[in-house]
């Protein structure tokens, strides 16, 4: 007897520990379109630079025409350079998903980037952009890829 329930315990702790991991996705859906909408409006306010320094995770890569631009200070040194006071940058996820995990999301959408050129000619660019989203140790989501 004492046999069997030796051998039957560990099924007996395995199936009453089933502990499934609860699917976070919805949630996490909501929070990273919210901040979405905030990093676009916090962009739309204080400008490119503040936006995209503030919501930069510290592994955070953007992809330019210069290549990888890696981490919140070369994003900022990135955009400061640039001289993007004026340029205006306006974008809505149009698609938000996450995994079940919690741990990570994204977004894609159009983007319009204006901005006034030498010659005082107002110049429009229409674009896609694609966002992966991180959760970060505080609980905020911060993009790793722009």
């Amino acid at each position: 007897m004492k046999r069997l329930l030796l051998l039957a315990l560990p099924t007996i702790l395995f199936s009453c520990n089933d502990s499934k991991q609860e699917d976070l996705t919805e949630k996490s859906k909501q929070e990273i379109l919210q901040a979405e909408k905030d990093f676009a409006q916090l962009v739309k306010i204080e400008g490119i630079v503040k936006g995209f320094t503030k919501y930069a995770a510290p592994n955070a890569v953007i992809k330019q025409e210069d290549g990888l631009i890696k981490g919140p200070s070369e994003i900022e040194k990135y955009y400061t350079q640039r001289k993007t006071e004026g340029h205006k940058l306006e974008w809505t996820a149009e698609y938000v998903d996450a995994a079940a995990s919690g741990e990570l999301g994204y977004t894609y959408g159009h983007y319009v980037y204006s901005l006034t050129d030498s010659a005082g000619k107002p110049v429009e660019y229409k674009g896609n952009f694609h966002t992966v989203w991180k959760k970060q140790p505080d609980g905020n989501w911060k993009f790793v890829w722009d």
